[in-house]
């Protein structure tokens, strides 16, 4: 009996590791979908690729830095980063280093290449801004809305999905809210047909949750507060297939995280008549 027990004890402590295992790796596979990624060739003043040249990603808001280094090809490539400004520092044995600041926006394929002249590695040079390119390392076509977007271009209710409409072909999925959630009817509706797709076919992520409700063709469960709001891209064309089951849009939002500085916002919001004008 005592052996029967062990096993069965054994057994309970086995498939309770193997729950906990398959949780966090769930978590670190969800968590990928809203991160973006910098690449880029390192070459040197007559075009050879330099192998071997260390690369240091570090986030400005938060301090914290992430290391990489070029291939036999020059080609780098970080892992999974956190939308933001970093400053990408690249330094080679025999060639002075080179710094340059990025803005990697949510689910970006950021593109920094770097030519490093011969000299001491006490030499550096400083890429203060880059100039705007085309994203030439995916064929998603997107929208990213900033921060500054959110907060500046006019919302109705707070709410978020108003902007997805400014995306090319991208139409209300709902003429009217009459019948919906109440939730519903203060906020404003979420749901949107994207070139052409049913808008229960887009799929809806918050920091790489699935936020979808489509019980009511409403879209979102969860209304993210504005403020809290970092940024959000709107995939309309060849999403990833990492995004799995949507055949419509994409909307990747992520919240805003913390960083080497307090901060916070305080704001009441109210909506009826009261103050209305009159006729």
């Amino acid at each position: 009996m005592s052996a029967i027990k062990s096993y069965r004890r054994a057994s309970r402590t086995l498939s309770l590791i193997i729950v906990v295992s398959l949780t966090l790796a769930l978590q670190n596979l969800g968590a990928q979908v809203e991160k973006g990624v910098i690449t880029g060739i390192v070459r040197d003043t007559s075009g050879a690729v330099i192998a071997g040249a260390q690369i240091n990603l570090k986030n400005v808001s938060t301090g914290i830095s992430t290391n990489s280094a070029t291939n036999g090809e020059g080609i780098y490539v970080s892992p999974p980063l956190n939308p933001g400004a970093y400053d990408v520092s690249i330094t080679a044995a025999g060639f002075s280093s080179s710094v340059q600041h990025v803005n990697l926006a949510v689910a970006q394929r950021l593109s920094a290449d770097a030519t490093l002249a011969i000299g001491p590695a006490t030499d550096s040079v400083e890429v203060k801004s880059a100039t705007v390119q085309f994203d030439t390392e995916t064929a998603t076509v997107s929208n990213l809305r900033t921060e500054e977007a959110v907060h500046n271009l006019p919302l109705n209710g707070r709410n978020f999905a108003e902007l997805l409409g400014l995306g090319a072909g991208v139409v209300p999925g709902q003429s009217q809210l009459a019948g919906t959630i109440p939730y519903a009817q203060q906020r404003g509706p979420s749901a949107y047909a994207i070139n052409g797709q049913r808008m229960t076919d887009n799929r809806f992520l918050l920091d790489g949750i699935g936020d979808n409700e489509n019980h009511n063709g409403l879209g979102v469960v969860i209304f993210p507060p504005i403020d809290a709001v970092e940024e959000f891209r709107e995939q309309t064309t060849d999403a990833d297939a990492r995004y799995g089951r949507a055949a419509g849009g994409i909307i990747n939002l992520v919240f805003k995280s913390g960083t080497n500085h307090y901060h916070g916002e305080i704001f009441e919001f109210l909506r009826n008549s009261a103050l209305d004008a009159k006729n």
